[in-house]
C-alpha cells in the first residue's frame, strides 16, 4: 500500500470512531441536560419558596401585617402555575411539588391567619406608660410655676416625682425585656417595679398643694342687656395629675394580665407555624436529593460512553504510529543526508531513491536540487571573490556591524589606513570609531543605542532615528594627530522591509576641512576689512578708543570684586551693552555678535535665580576674547589699511578744525580794518574771537551723523520705516572732548525712540499718522547747564505697562499710588524694561540705566518731561532731556565782552 492509501484508511477509521463518539455523547448529554434542567428548575422554585414564602411568613409572625399573607398567597399560586406549565418536567418532581404547595395553602395559611390576628400585647401598656409620664411631667411644670411656695414643699414634689419617673423607667425596661426576650421570664419581673410605682403614687396624694390655680375665664354675655359677668370657680393644677395617676396604674395592672394571655397565645401559634415550615423545608431537601441522584446517574453514564470512545481513538492512533514507523525511518534517512550536506557543505552526497512512492519521489527531487545548488555555489564563489577585490581596492572605508555593534569581518582594506589600525573585525563599533573623538558621552550613548537597535527592525525605525547618527566627527589618532571624518550610514533592507545590517562608509576629509577653514578665515578677514572701510578714520578711531576704555573699566570691576555683586554686574552690563550698540551703529557685525554673547552672560547673571555664578577667571576669559577681536579690528585698520591714528580731524591736541568760510571771512575783515577806527577794531576782534572759539568744536548734527546713518538698518530690522530726524543745533557747537560720551548716551536714546516710541506703519495709519515717524533733537544752554532733548511722535511713554512691570518685579506695592513722574523714573532702574520679548536690540533693561550712568559720570543727569496734561493716562507724550555742564558747548554768535 502507498502512503496515500494508508492515510485514507486511517482517516476513514478515525471518522467512524469520531461520529460514533459524537452520537453517543450527544445522547448522554441530552439526558444529562434534562436532568440538570430539572435540578436547576427545582433550585429556582426552592429559592422562591424561601424568599417569597418562608421569609415573609417569619416576618408576618413578627409584625402581624395582614398584607404579607396576601403576597405569600400570590407567590404560592405563581409557583404552582410555573410547575404546571413546565412540559418537560418529570412526574417524579411535579406531583410531590404540587402536593407540597397545596398543603401550604390548605393547612399552613389558615394557621398563619389565626396567629396573626393576635394584637401586639405591649401596645396598651406602652400607651399607659406614656400617659403616666405626661402626668409626672405636669407635676414638674407645676413645681416650676409655684413661685410663692416654700422651698421645702417644692423639694417634696421634686423628690417624689423623680422617684416615680425612675420607677416608671424601670417598669418600661422590665416590660420590654419580658416581651422581647427569647428566654422564658417570670411575670414577677414586671410586678415588682409596678408595685414600687403604685407605692410612690400613693404618697403623691399626701403632698400639700402649692397654690398654683388654673386660670379662670370670664365671658361677656353679648346678648344680655345688663352687663353681668359669669365666673367659674378656680381649681389647683396639681389635683388633676394626682388623681389620674392611680387610676392609670389600675388600668396598667388589668392590661398587663391581658397582654400576658395574648403573648402566650401568640407563642403557641408561632410554634405551630414554625413546625409546619420546618416540615416543609425537610420535604424540599428530600426532593432535592432525589433529583440530584438522577443527575449523577446520567453523569456517570456520560463518562462511561466518553471513556469507551476515547479508548477506540487511542487504539486507532497507536495503529497509525506503528503503521507509520516504516515511513518515518525512510524520512529520517532523507533528513540525515540533508543534515550532512548542511554541516559539511559537501554537495556530492545524494539521497537513496529505491522506491516509487511519495518519499522516493521526494528523494529524486532533493537530488536534483543539490545538483542545482552545486552549480549555483560555483557562481556565488566567483561573485564573493569579485566583492573581496572591490573591498581591497576601493579608496574609502566601508564596514558593517551586527545588532551588538560588533564589526563584521568583511570590510574594505582602506579602512585600516583611515583608522591607522588593523584591529577592526570583531571590534566594538563605538570604541573603534568614536573613542577619542570630539563627541560627548551623551551623543556616543545615543549612537550606541540607535545603531544596534535598528538591526533586525523595520526600516521605518531607522528613518525615525537616523538624525541621532552623526555624519561628521573629529578623531584623535594613536600618533596624536587629528583627522576629520565624514560618516555615511546606509541600511541594507530585505524583501520584508527589515534592516538586516547597516553599512558605514568613512571618508578622511581632514585636508578638505583645512582648506575650507582657511577659506572661511579669509572670508571673515575680508568682511572685517569691509566693515572698517565703511567707517571713516576719525569715527573708527573714536570707537576703538571708547571701546577700550569701557573694556578696561569692565576688567577693573571684575578684578576689584572677587565676590561679584549686583551693582558690579549692572555696571559691566551697561558698558558691554554700549559697546554692542556702538558696534552695531558702525555696522561691525563680527564684533557685534561676539559682544552680544558676552552681554547675554551678564544678562543671565543679573537674574534673581541665575544659573551662572560669579567666576572671575571665566569672566576675564570672555572679556579677553572681546579684547582680542577689538585689537584685531584695530590692527587691521592700522596695519592692513594704513589708517593709523584718528586722522587730522581727530587729533585735537595737534589740529584745530574750523570751517574754511569762517577763516576766510575773518581774513577779509582784518585786511579791510582801519586801525584808526575803534569800532572796526572791536568788530574784527569779535569775529576773530568767535572763529577761534569754534576751534575744536562740531555741530550736533555732525556729531549724530553716524547714529542717523544707522537708523535705516535698525528700522528695517524692526519692520518700520526710516524715521525723519530733525536736529536743532540751537546756535551751539559741542566741544570735541565731550562728543564721545554724548554719542554713547544718544545712541541708546535714538534706538529707544525707534524701538519703543515709534509704532508699526499699520498702527500709525490706524491712528491717523503718516507711516514715517519723526524724531526731534534740540540743544540749548540755560544758565550754567547744557540741555539736549530728544522726542518722537510715537505713542508716548507706556505708563500703564511700566506700572504692571514694576508690580510684577516687586518694584512697587499693589495698593501704592505713584504719580506719573514717579512711574516714569522707574525706567532708569537697572534691568527694568517694558519689552515683551528679548531681542538683540531691546528687552534687557539696560538702555536708560546706561544713559543715567554715563550722564552721572560727567556731572550731568537725565529727566523725563511730559508734553501733555493727561495725568493718569496709559500713554503720555514726553521728551527725554539730558543735562551737562555748560562748558561742553560754545555759542556760535556769543557777543564780545568789552574790557572794563
Amino acid at each position: 500500500m502507498t502512503i496515500k492509501q494508508i492515510s485514507k484508511l486511517v482517516s476513514l477509521t478515525l471518522a467512524v470512531i469520531i461520529i460514533g463518539f459524537v452520537m453517543a455523547v450527544s445522547w448522554s448529554l441530552n439526558h444529562l441536560n434534562q436532568a440538570f434542567a430539572s435540578v436547576e428548575f427545582f433550585g429556582q422554585q426552592k429559592d422562591k419558596i424561601f424568599t417569597q414564602v418562608s421569609q415573609p411568613i417569619l416576618n408576618y409572625l413578627l409584625t402581624g401585617e395582614a398584607t404579607i399573607l396576601g403576597d405569600v398567597e400570590q407567590a404560592l399560586n405563581q409557583i404552582k402555575t410555573e410547575v404546571d406549565r413546565r412540559a418537560n418536567l418529570s412526574a417524579s418532581l411535579q406531583v410531590p411539588f404540587v402536593a407540597l404547595i397545596d398543603e401550604l395553602q390548605q393547612n399552613t395559611m389558615p394557621e398563619l391567619r389565626g396567629a396573626g390576628k393576635l394584637a401586639d400585647p405591649q401596645a396598651l401598656l406602652i400607651n399607659n406608660e406614656k400617659q403616666l409620664s405626661q402626668h409626672l411631667q405636669k407635676l414638674l411644670s407645676y413645681v416650676k410655676e409655684a413661685q410663692s411656695a416654700s422651698q421645702s414643699k417644692k423639694q417634696l414634689y421634686l423628690k417624689l416625682v423623680g422617684d416615680s419617673q425612675a420607677a416608671l423607667i424601670n417598669l418600661a425596661r422590665a416590660r420590654q425585656s419580658f416581651f422581647t426576650s427569647r428566654k422564658q421570664m417570670s411575670p414577677d419581673n414586671i410586678n415588682r417595679p409596678l408595685q414600687e410605682l403604685i407605692t410612690l403614687t400613693g404618697e403623691l396624694k399626701n403632698l400639700p398643694l402649692l397654690g398654683v390655680m388654673k386660670q379662670t375665664s370670664s365671658t361677656d354675655d353679648m346678648f344680655s342687656l345688663d352687663e353681668k359677668t359669669v365666673t367659674r370657680q378656680s381649681e389647683d393644677k396639681a389635683i388633676e395629675p394626682i388623681s389620674e395617676i392611680p387610676s392609670l396604674l389600675q388600668h396598667y395592672s388589668k392590661d398587663m394580665e391581658v397582654a400576658l394571655k395574648v403573648a402566650q397565645n401568640k407563642v403557641t401559634g408561632q410554634a405551630k407555624v414554625n413546625q409546619q415550615i420546618s416540615n416543609l423545608q425537610q420535604r424540599l431537601l428530600t426532593l432535592e436529593a432525589e433529583l440530584t441522584s438522577d443527575y449523577l446517574r446520567y453523569e456517570r453514564l456520560t463518562f462511561i460512553i466518553m471513556g469507551i470512545c476515547l479508548l477506540l481513538i487511542v487504539s486507532a492512533v497507536l495503529f497509525c504510529i506503528f503503521g507509520g514507523a516504516r515511513i518515518l525511518r525512510r524520512v529520517s534517512g532523507l533528513e540525515s543526508i540533508m543534515s550532512k550536506i548542511a554541516h559539511t557543505q559537501d554537495l556530492s552526497l545524494r539521497a537513496e531513491a529505491l522506491h516509487n512512492d511519495e518519499i522516493g519521489s521526494m528523494a529524486h527531487s532533493f537530488n536534483s536540487m543539490v545538483e542545482q545548488l552545486h552549480e549555483s555555489s560555483k557562481l556565488l564563489k566567483q561573485k564573493i571573490n569579485d566583492i573581496q577585490a572591490m573591498l581591497q581596492n576601493m579608496p574609502q572605508g566601508l564596514l558593517s556591524f551586527d545588532d551588538q555593534n560588533k564589526v563584521k569581518p568583511e570590510y574594505s582594506s582602506y579602512l585600516e589606513k583611515i583608522l591607522e589600525t588593523d584591529q577592526i573585525a570583531g571590534n566594538c563599533l563605538i570604541k573603534l570609531i568614536f573613542e577619542n573623538s570630539n563627541l560627548g558621552s551623551d551623543a556616543i550613548s545615543q549612537i550606541s543605542a540607535v545603531s544596534g537597535a535598528c538591526v533586525g527592525e523595520d526600516a521605518m525605525n531607522f528613518e525615525f532615528n537616523q538624525h541621532l547618527l552623526v555624519n561628521q566627527i573629529e578623531k584623535e589618532m594613536p600618533n596624536g594627530s587629528k583627522k576629520a571624518l565624514d560618516l555615511n550610514w546606509a541600511p541594507v533592507v530585505n524583501e520584508f522591509d527589515v534592516v538586516e545590517q547597516i553599512l558605514l562608509c568613512l571618508r578622511d576629509v581632514t585636508e578638505l576641512r583645512k582648506l575650507s577653514a582657511e577659506s572661511a578665515e579669509q572670508k571673515r578677514e575680508l568682511e572685517i576689512i569691509g566693515e572698517i572701510l565703511a567707517v571713516n578714520q576719525e569715527k573708527f578711531h573714536q570707537f576703538i578708543t571708547s571701546t577700550k576704555d569701557y573694556k578696561a573699566e569692565i576688567e577693573s570691576i571684575i578684578r576689584d570684586n572677587p565676590n561679584g555683586g549686583l551693582d558690579a554686574i549692572n555696571a559691566m552690563f551697561r558698558n558691554m551693552h554700549t559697546i554692542k550698540g556702538n558696534a552695531r551703529t558702525f555696522g561691525l557685525k563680527n564684533l557685534t555678535d561676539l559682544v552680544h554673547y558676552t552681554e547675554s552672560v551678564y544678562a543671565e547673571m543679573r537674574q534673581p535665580n541665575s544659573t551662572i555664578a560669579w567666576d572671575q577667571t571665566r569672566l576675564l576669559d570672555d572679556l579677553a576674547k572681546v579684547r582680542q577681536l577689538v585689537d584685531h579690528y584695530a590692527t587691521t585698520n592700522e596695519v592692513s589699511l594704513g589708517r593709523k591714528g584718528p586722522g587730522r580731524r581727530g587729533d585735537v591736541d595737534r589740529y584745530l578744525m574750523v570751517e574754511h568760510e569762517k577763516i576766510q571771512e575773518a581774513i577779509n575783515l582784518l585786511e579791510k580794518i582801519s586801525h584808526a577806527n575803534i569800532h572796526d577794531l572791536i568788530e574784527a576782534k569779535s569775529v576773530v574771537q568767535r572763529t577761534l572759539r569754534l576751534l575744536g568744536t562740531e555741530p550736533l548734527d555732525i556729531v549724530f551723523a553716524s547714529i542717523v546713518e544707522s537708523m535705516p538698518a535698525l528700522s528695517q530690522s524692526l519692520g518700520k520705516r526710516e524715521p525723519d530726524v530733525s536736529i536743532n543745533n540751537g546756535n551751539l557747537q559741542l566741544k570735541i572732548q565731550s562728543i564721545g560720551v554724548i554719542k554713547d548716551i544718544f545712541t541708546h536714546l535714538f534706538r529707544n525712540c525707534v524701538d519703543h516710541g515709534l509704532e508699526m506703519p499699520a498702527d500709525r495709519l490706524a491712528n491717523g499718522k503718516p507711516t514715517q515717524g519723526r524724531i526731534d533733537v534740540a540743544m540749548e544752554i540755560e544758565g550754567d547747564t547744557l540741555k539736549i532733548s530728544i522726542k518722537d511722535d510715537g505713542c508716548g511713554l507706556a505708563l500703564n505697562k511700566i506700572r504692571q512691570k514694576a508690580l510684577l518685579n516687586g518694584l512697587m506695592q499693589q495698593n501704592k499710588s505713584l504719580s506719573d513722574e514717579e512711574v516714569a523714573a522707574l525706567i532708569f532702574l537697572p534691568g527694568f524694561s517694558t519689552a515683551d520679548n528679548l531681542t538683540d536690540i531691546s528687552g534687557r533693561g539696560v538702555g536708560m540705566d546706561a544713559v543715567m550712568g554715563f550722564a552721572g559720570k560727567e556731572g550731568g543727569h537725565v529727566k523725563i518731561n511730559f508734553l501733555d496734561n493727561k495725568e493718569g493716562s496709559d500713554y503720555r507724550a514726553f521728551e527725554t532731556v539730558v543735562y551737562f555742564p555748560a562748558h561742553y558747548a560754545v555759542r556760535i554768535d556769543e557777543p564780545l565782552m568789552a574790557a572794563a
